[in-house]
């Protein structure tokens, strides 16, 4: 991420409207935990529509093609306590979880572009009963 980068961003009041930016700041301090740090942007607000408080959900552009890969949304999991998105990969025919970034949806997929390498396996069924650690059989389908 750097300062110039496109931002696509929504508002949750304007579900059907995208609202675009570029980044004007990037704070070099990553959250050791989430590896998530802080950035702003400048957001184009013709008539005003954008108000304190609203809620927004912002993309970054990717610059340089279409970077990662891309697994069902189903094998994505949502850490709220810690704010990241994590999946399980099989190494050795054990479940090991990552901290993954994700990329751009589209449909029931989300793209990887961070945390795990196109030659891994990314587990897709069964997630409820996986844990650190898990022997894990690969069934082609």
């Amino acid at each position: 991420i750097s300062i110039g980068k496109g931002v696509s961003v929504e508002i949750d009041a304007y579900k059907d409207r995208k609202f675009a930016g570029t980044v004007t700041a990037v704070n070099p301090a990553l959250d050791p935990t989430s590896r998530s740090a802080v950035v702003e942007a400048a957001i184009e607000n013709a008539g005003n529509a954008l108000r304190p408080g609203m809620f927004a959900t912002a993309r970054i552009t990717k610059q340089g093609g279409n970077a990662g890969f891309f697994v069902p949304r189903s094998a994505v999991y949502n850490d709220q306590s810690t704010q990241s998105y994590r999946v399980f990969i099989v190494q050795d025919g054990l479940a090991k979880l990552r901290v993954v970034q994700l990329g751009t949806e589209e449909g029931d997929t989300f793209q990887i572009i961070n945390g795990v390498n196109a030659d891994e396996t990314v587990a897709t069924s069964n997630l409820q009963q996986l844990f650190e650690g898990a022997k894990v059989e690969i069934i082609a389908q």
